[in-house]
This record gives C-alpha cells, structure tokens and sequence, in this order.
C-alpha cells in the first residue's frame, strides 16, 4: 500500500492528521502538506467512548495492556479496577520497566492525608476549596504538623493569634 493509500485511508476512518503521523512515523507538517496537495477532504469523525479508543490502539496510536483478563488501556484499567493512581504513574512506572500489573497495584508513595471537618471529608486542598477559605494549603499543613487539630487550623485566626488550647493572660 503507498502513502498516499494509507493516507487516504487514515482520513476515511476519521484519525486525524496528526495522528496519521503518528501512526505513519512521519511528521505532522509533512502530512498536513501532503493531504493539502492530494486534496484530502480531512474531517476527522468524532468517534467517542470505546470506539474511538479501539480505533487508536489498532492504529497503534495508544497501547492496550491485558491484566487479570481485562484488555484496556492504562486509563481503562485504572477505572476497571477502581485504583487511585493518576495515569501519569503507571505510565511512568511501566515506561521504566515495571510489569503493567504491578505498576497498576503498587500503591502511590504520595499518601494524602484525609480528614474530616464539619461532616465533609477530604485533602486539605479540598477542604480549603470546599469551605472557599482563603488559607493557603501550606499553613494549613503547617499548622498541622505543629500539633494543631485540622478544624483548628483550617478555620484559626490567624498571624498574631494564640494557639488552640491556649489562654491569655
């Protein structure tokens, strides 16, 4: 098949040009000049949800891993599974060399800390973004770290001000 067939046919299935590239090894300005100079009506479908991530990954454009039985990419398997890992992570983990498995159920080094205040649960950010203070996270965190309870340090007074459980005199 020539380039311009599999060109032709890239643009028939709705990849973009850009992906095309990708999928052709080439760069994207060569495309885009090569579908102006063949004449390409390129209006890339808007395929979406499974179809288009099938699409993708026979295009060979995003990877799909099989775990525990299940065939998905990293997004899929993170959902499939319930794990809270960010992409990134297991990306990153498995871009260095670790089994796709194991990258998907090492948990996260970053252990956020989760509290509760007033019935509502969460980070420190998302408490200071839920109550809409004007706290920065990190005197939060450092209040915390000093002893103080998160109710306390989140909705405290602030520089000048005694401590909780302190009196004045």
């Amino acid at each position: 098949m020539t380039l311009e067939e599999q060109l032709r046919e890239l643009a028939a299935e709705g990849h973009s040009k850009t992906s095309a590239a990708r999928a052709l090894g080439l760069s994207p300005r060569i495309v885009y000049d090569m579908a102006k100079d063949m004449d390409i009506d390129w209006r890339p479908r808007r395929v979406g949800g499974p179809a288009r991530v099938q699409t993708m990954i026979d295009a060979g454009l995003i990877r799909a891993f099989t775990v525990r039985g299940v065939t998905g990419t990293i997004n899929q398997l993170l959902r499939h599974f319930d794990i809270p890992l960010g992409y990134r992570t297991v990306a990153s983990r498995v871009q260095a060399g670790m089994p796709i498995e194991q990258a998907l159920f090492t948990p996260s080094r970053n252990k956020r800390q989760v509290f509760t205040v007033r019935g509502v649960s969460g980070t420190i950010t998302q408490l200071i973004g839920h109550f809409g203070l004007s706290i920065s996270k990190d005197v939060a965190r450092r209040r915390v770290a000093l002893g103080w309870d998160i109710e306390s340090a989140l909705f405290g007074q602030r520089r000048g001000d005694f401590l909780p459980n302190q009196q004045e005199e």
